[in-house]
């Protein structure tokens, strides 16, 4: 068990630093041109954007989780599944593509966002094969390639961007770059894959072929779940609302989807490990399974807090004082968040499991549809402020339907506030502390807090969990290597 719990974290701490590029690279881009672009331009790329990103799920239609699920388990059979898996995204969006184009006009949506959609799909296919790729690279828990491949087109994704922009170009040029840069990551991730894991040649086994599909089926209703939940919003702002609403509303999200790099990576290295688990050891994915949710919780919580108290002026010094009225509709989603990250590790067991799936697809339709019901009610009312409203209450019916679940899995719920009152209690403490010296400097104030919240942690006695023994066991060591080797030189 501590060994798997040390490569857990050797795995999510590799993921994170990745995504930590990549997201920062993000969030800067969009303020970069949410100051370059008038606020009818930025929401048509984001609208654009959000449709290109659902038919990137559409055309991979969940392949990726069963890759990762079925070659964790036996690696010998990783060169049949990846070969099987890359015909199946080829057709995937050679379907995709015309769909999302379709949706973008039956939406009504502007005659511009039509366009970049439909000429913007061809970045579907260097979506899904570097999807495909990574899979690989993720199942054989080399997190650390897939992070170093990660965060290095993050940076050329940007700088691409910004170059369009700097040279006058605009929307436009801007869907330009992302086709280059997707098309470039993924030929370097297959060669990487064909070069030290398995080799990618042309390879069809029907058997293999409609097995990996139908698997595939609940993932990808699970991601597309996933994506609208998280897309609903900004699709309906489009449709009932000005683009200059939708602007507003997208530069909050983009700072909440900047906070789901830490728990996106954490869950993509729990993945594996589970998946593992659940076939030799019930007791020891329980435990892992509540440890989990112990590290999530520390992360849900200190966001959240955080976000309450500074959303103004994280709004501000990102996307200027056009964007401030984003800074209520920012906090909700902060709490919103937090009640996803806390969903994180519930819903990734139940997926590894496999037997529990279909329980699974079924709430996440009702959550679903309440979340569109509730856009589509507050929305007209509240605007964005209405749509993040809409997020959060979703979240939390999503949070208790996965509990029901993890319940009638294992016969028993996890001690929720056992569980997570220490980082609960030290992330009050911290919003503390940041409401009172509010009026510092964001970057002060984040590092303050960031360290109050870590004492609070520490002193409260999270740290000397035995979840962590692993990790202190390896920062001795660390740590007597470099005695030893200070001592002899």
């Amino acid at each position: 068990m501590p060994s798997v719990f040390f490569k857990l974290f050797k795995n999510a701490f590799s993921l994170i630093i990745a995504s930590l590029v990549d997201k920062a690279a993000y969030v800067f881009f969009f303020a970069f041109i949410a100051r370059k672009l008038n606020q009818a331009d930025f929401g048509v790329f984001n609208l654009a954007l959000t449709l290109i990103l659902l038919g990137g799920i559409l055309s991979s239609l969940g392949v990726e989780y069963v890759i990762i699920r079925e070659v964790a388990k036996n690696r010998e059979q990783s060169g049949l599944l990846l070969n099987n898996a890359i015909l199946i995204i080829l057709i995937l969006t050679m379907l995709a593509w015309p769909f999302v184009t379709g949706l973008a006009f039956l939406l009504n949506y502007d005659s511009e966002v039509v366009f970049l959609v439909g000429f913007g799909g061809v970045v579907l296919i260097f979506i899904g094969l570097g999807q495909i790729a990574s899979a690989i690279i993720k199942a054989y828990e080399r997190m650390e390639i897939f992070s170093l491949i990660g965060a290095l087109y993050s940076i050329i994704g940007l700088g691409f961007g910004v170059f369009a922009l700097w040279r006058g170009g605009g929307v436009r040029s801007l869907v330009v770059a992302l086709m280059i840069t997707e098309g470039l990551k993924a030929l370097t991730l297959s060669l990487i894959v064909h070069r030290y894991f398995t080799p990618i040649k042309l390879q069809f086994d029907r058997e293999v072929f409609l097995t990996v599909f139908k698997q595939a089926i609940p993932f990808t209703l699970l991601m597309a779940y996933g994506i609208l939940l998280r897309r609903t919003d900004i699709l309906l702002m489009g449709w009932l609302r000005p683009l200059e609403e939708v602007a507003v509303y997208s530069a909050a999200a983009k700072f909440a989807d900047f906070l789901s790099l830490f728990s996106g990576s954490m869950v993509m290295a729990l993945f594996p490990a589970l998946s593992a688990k659940l076939n030799s050891s019930p007791q020891e994915s329980w435990l892992l399974y509540n440890d989990s949710i112990g590290i999530f919780s520390i992360l849900g919580f200190g966001a959240a807090l955080s976000i309450m108290v500074l959303a103004q002026p994280i709004i501000t010094f990102l996307f200027g004082e056009a964007y401030i009225n984003g800074a209520t509709a920012l906090s909700w989603l902060g709490w919103a968040f937090l009640f996803s990250v806390l969903s994180g590790p519930v819903g990734i067991l139940l997926i590894a499991a496999g037997d529990q799936i279909n329980r699974l697809l079924i709430m996440c339709v009702l959550i679903l549809s309440s979340n569109i019901l509730l856009n589509l009610w507050l929305i007209p009312i509240f605007s964005y402020n209405g749509a993040a409203m809409a997020t959060f209450m979703s979240t939390v019916f999503g949070f208790i339907g996965r509990l029901i679940l993890s319940r009638a899995y294992f016969g028993k719920l996890p001690k929720i506030t056992g569980i997570v009152w220490r980082a609960f209690l030290a992330a009050l403490l911290m919003g503390l502390l940041l409401k009172l010296l509010n009026g510092l400097n964001l970057f002060i104030l984040i590092g303050l807090g960031g360290v109050a919240y870590g004492l609070s942690l520490s002193i409260l006695g999270e740290f000397r969990q035995i979840r962590y023994k692993p990790i202190r066991l390896k920062l001795a060591t660390i740590v007597k290597k470099l005695s030893s080797y200070r001592f002899t030189n």
